[in-house]
Formats: structure tokens, sequence, C-alpha cells
């Protein structure tokens, strides 16, 4: 466990880059058809997405802070943080897609 730690140190601008990566294809589910938000299915595995990716979200920027703290370089702090905003982005649509959704399930 020590050497995964050790090996995601000053490793914050590629840890966002890999986020947005993997966050930006969750705007596929603002595509789906109106009728599968209405299935309770469809709106579970969806909120599981979004949440499992609101950890790694977290989990991203509690490295961020950590590294900033470390001697991290300020420019490249910056522009992990940018790129992480970006990367919230589809988080915040989707979940708040998820979460009217949910309320109006039958």
């Amino acid at each position: 466990m020590t050497r995964l730690t050790t090996s995601i140190k000053n490793q914050s601008l590629s840890i966002s880059l890999l986020l947005l990566l993997l966050c930006l294809p969750m705007f596929g589910f603002l595509s789906a058809p109106l009728k599968l938000w209405h299935e309770r299915s469809f709106v579970v595995k969806a909120g599981l997405v979004v949440g499992c990716f609101f950890v790694l979200w977290c989990a991203a920027l509690i490295n961020l802070i950590r590294d900033a703290d470390r001697g991290y370089s300020p420019s490249r702090c910056s522009l992990a943080s940018v790129i992480m905003l970006f990367a919230f982005a589809p988080l915040a649509v989707i979940g708040y897609q998820v979460l009217w959704a949910a309320l109006y399930l039958k």
C-alpha cells in the first residue's frame, strides 16, 4: 500500500487528465432516450456510476491538495485544478439529472 501512495505522489496533473478522460463519456447518458430515464434500473445504474466517479474525483482532489502542500509546482497545481473542474462538470450535470429522475420515479 505504501508503494501505491508513493507512486501517485506528485502526479496530480496526470491523475486529473485521466479523470477527465474517464468522466467525459458520461455525457453519453444525456443522449439516452427519455423513456430510459423513467426506468428504475437505469436511474440506479447511472446513480452508481456518478457516485463512483464522484469518489474518484474527491480522491484526486485530496491528492492535489496534498501535492500542493508537498511543494508541487504551482503552475501544475493550477492546471490540474482547472482540468478537475472540467472533469466535475459531467458529474454535476448527470448527477442533477439522476436526482431529478429519481424524484419522479413511480
